[in-house]
């Protein structure tokens, strides 16, 4: 009967390239029957058991020259077949064994660990070794054995296996060891997870758990921010050269001193800053499908929530390693990696700042994603961090994400007006885009319409609605409005500048250099009731926004630094919606700084300051009402873009007003003489609402249309509440029927 060295040759006539995973590892298995031949022999010629052979280690010296002679072949032919395998073929013993750089042994341990997963037969065979029927399960004493059968250096090997627990931790499964076991009858049981992945079932025993894993599929990924990809590319790639550095053992110095050019400074992590939605992780998965790697994601919260942070940490390398993939630590409020004084290195209170030295000192360089500027020193002492900003993308790149994300159902949507009416990041466009398809959906069409997204587009602003801010909902139009020439030419000016802002600022370069200040902030200033609440409901309708009416009284707060910190959250909540936010009344919070007296005047403009610079930061609509436009601060001028005056109306409007807002499905007696009234009283669009829905309300309550004298009661009660009295002069021709009868109104 053949030995297992010629089996091995007889089964392995194919000299090519491996084609999948299994294939190497019935190779590796078959090589592996080879050595165990050979020091089963051994053991039979001299009546050793495997704790005496590895005692009587200089026998094997001398039984090893046939065997590492086997050895080199059985090796010179799988590194024959590895080198002629295709290049998309996942080998991920090999993967794993290079990115770990694994030394001869190390690799032997794997698979004699991985042995009776694979064959029951091999548990069999370690016991009788052993002696101990228990024992089924390969040792360190026969790792070592094998390894100088196969022409290792004994004593070198002993000390690498010394030095080399932290390979044996990541790699290897706790099994149940005698307490004081002896190094050499230590058991090895190659993790689960390992064992999965080494026979190609990639995804088995994953811990999807507390780990998203992204894998490249093979497609030509999308980039949206071309300078930015290209800058993660670079440092990414800088980072995995120093990573290959470190493993080889090659340092600076010692380039230094053979004449090679230094490399660039080392980067331990890459911060991906940005706020939600900017397409942080969107860059990550770019960078997995560049470079062919699984992105593995974690979050800042995992790590604060686990209960053994060494093991975790364990686990995320394993997954690294068998993954051939990189990792990307999300929402993360870093410490710039400081600690605290006289901590040790990684020994901090924050998990990520543990992490990132641990991973440090295995030469893996970490990506993570934070809302926030990081802080840290670069130096030799501390992690090196690496900063990408990631702006609020441009109308190009808006109109570039909708089309992405819409694919085949943009036909018959405006994406340009969609780009430039709607300042969102790639997050909420990817969301606005889903809850469209849910609403289509829903209706069970095929086509997607435009009020699909605009009703999705509602919904994503819904936040807004949670702090001081309330929604305004309104079918009144700019047609609708009665307002004087100047201000009806305002309007429309204010109009055409939302509209084409994206096109004239961005597109013809007008916003080129400028970093702040293109928002647009409009102040309605007039007196009480002449329509600038309706004119903002007008505007929000005309330019398919919605409106927000900011609540002051949510705003202020007596506490100190409260105030600013509410205008924050207001202008960051908005921020990327695009609604128009209308502070009515604002001569209550933007009202004149005055000269400092006491800690209250201090805090006071305190709070002017601050809305001034985040009202200027604000890259959407503000619209300011005021009834008292001069106790406004003079600072407010510079960043108002418009200033629409709304005057008392004269008579001609007042008759437009009258006329207006009399329901044509209103009963009338009379013959209504509302040209009368518009010329004989100076009253607001408001007060006429008002004064008209009045009378209707008696003539209702006697059960008849309205008549001239319902309203002419409604009048003297409107005129009342500011202490004016209606004189018989006035009422004129409309004096008889007003005093010839009393009628029952109902104050409302």
């Amino acid at each position: 009967m053949p030995g297992a060295f010629e089996r091995f040759f007889g089964e392995n006539e194919n000299t090519g390239g491996f084609s999948d995973a299994g294939a190497l590892m019935d190779t590796l298995y078959l090589a592996l029957d080879v050595l165990l031949e050979t020091a089963g022999e051994l053991m039979q010629e001299r009546d050793l058991g495997l704790r005496q052979l590895w005692r009587r280690h200089w026998e094997l010296a001398g039984a090893s020259d046939g065997c590492r002679r086997e050895a080199g072949l059985l090796q010179k032919h799988i590194e024959n077949r590895l080198g002629k395998s295709a290049w998309e073929v996942r080998l991920p013993f090999a993967a794993f064994s290079e990115r770990m750089r694994l030394s001869g042994w190390q690799k032997l341990s794997l698979i004699l660990g991985g042995a009776c997963d694979r064959d029951p037969g091999y548990g069999t065979l370690f016991a009788a070794w052993s002696q101990s029927p228990g024992r089924c399960y390969a040792t360190k004493g026969l790792v070592w054995a094998l390894a100088v059968l196969a022409g290792g250096d004994g004593e070198a090997i002993y000390q690498e296996m010394l030095s080399e627990q932290f390979f044996f931790r990541v790699c290897f499964r706790k099994a149940d060891a005698v307490l004081g076991e002896p190094f050499w009858e230590e058991p090895l049981v190659l993790n689960r997870r390992l064992v999965c992945c080494f026979n190609g079932r990639q995804s088995g025993l994953r811990a999807e758990e507390i780990i998203r894993y992204h894998e490249p599929a093979g497609r030509r990924p999308v980039c949206f921010w071309e300078e930015h990809c290209r800058e993660l590319e670079r440092l990414w790639q800088a980072g995995r050269e120093n990573r290959e550095q470190k493993r080889t053992g090659e340092t600076a110095e010692k380039q230094g001193r053979e004449g090679a050019a230094r490399p660039e400074q080392k980067t331990d992590a890459i911060v991906l800053l940005g706020r939600k939605g900017s397409g942080r992780k969107f860059l990550v998965t770019w960078l997995s499908e560049q470079t062919s790697q699984t992105a593995l994601f974690i979050s800042c919260d995992c790590l604060r929530k686990a209960q053994d942070r060494t093991s975790l940490y364990d686990l995320l390398y394993l997954e690294l390693q068998a993954e051939d993939g990189f990792l990307c630590v999300t929402d993360w409020e870093g410490d710039g990696g400081e600690g605290k004084k006289g901590q040790e290195k990684g020994d901090g209170d924050d998990p990520v700042t543990e992490l990132l030295w641990y991973m440090k000192r295995r030469g893996e360089c970490v990506i993570l994603t934070a809302a926030g500027q990081i802080f840290g020193r670069v130096d030799g002492q501390q992690i090196n961090y690496a900063q990408i900003g990631l702006e609020e993308p441009g109308s190009r790149q808006r109109e570039a994400m909708w089309r992405y994300f819409l694919g085949q159902m943009q036909d018959g949507l405006d994406v340009p007006m969609l780009a430039g009416r709607y300042m969102l990041n790639a997050g909420e466009i990817h969301q606005a885009v889903l809850g469209a398809v849910s609403y289509r959906d829903r209706e069970g069409r095929d086509v997607l319409r435009a009020q699909d997204v605009l009703r999705a587009l509602r919904q994503c602003h819904a936040h807004l609605s949670a702090g001081c801010a309330w929604l305004l909902e309104s079918t009144v139009c700019l047609n609708d409005l009665v307002v004087s020439q100047e201000t009806e030419e305002l309007l429309q000016a204010l109009c055409s500048r939302v509209k084409y802002k994206a096109l004239v600022g961005e597109r013809w370069g007008f916003y080129d250099g400028v970093s702040y200040g293109r928002g647009i902030c409009a102040l309605f200033y007039g007196p009480p009731g002449t329509g600038k609440t309706m004119a903002a409901q007008a505007l929000a309708n005309e330019l398919g926004l919605d409106l927000y009416r900011i609540d002051l009284s949510g705003m202020m707060s007596k506490y100190i630094g409260e105030t600013e910190k509410n205008i924050s959250r207001l202008f960051e909540r908005a921020k990327g919606s695009n609604a128009l936010l209308f502070f009515d009344e604002a001569d209550a919070l933007f009202s004149r700084r005055t000269q400092v007296n006491d800690s209250h005047d201090r805090n006071a403009n305190g709070q002017v300051a601050h809305l001034l610079q985040k009202l200027e930061a604000y890259e959407g609509i503000s619209i300011l009402a005021t009834n008292l436009k001069d106790h406004m601060d003079d600072a407010f001028s510079r960043r108002i873009s418009y200033m629409i005056p709304f005057p008392f109306p004269d008579e001609g409007k007042r008759r437009a007003l009258w006329k207006k807002m009399l329901p044509k499905g209103a009963p009338v007696e009379d013959t209504l003489a509302l040209d009368w009234f518009a010329a004989q009283f100076e009253l607001t669009g408001s007060e006429i609402r008002e004064t008209l829905f009045q009378a209707a309300v008696a003539a209702a309550r006697e059960g008849c249309g309205m008549k001239n004298v319902h309203i002419a009661e409604a009048v003297r009660r409107c005129l009342a509440k500011y202490g004016r009295v209606v004189t018989e002069e006035e009422l004129g021709e409309m004096r008889e029927p007003f005093f010839g009868k009393t009628t029952d109104f109902v104050d409302i």
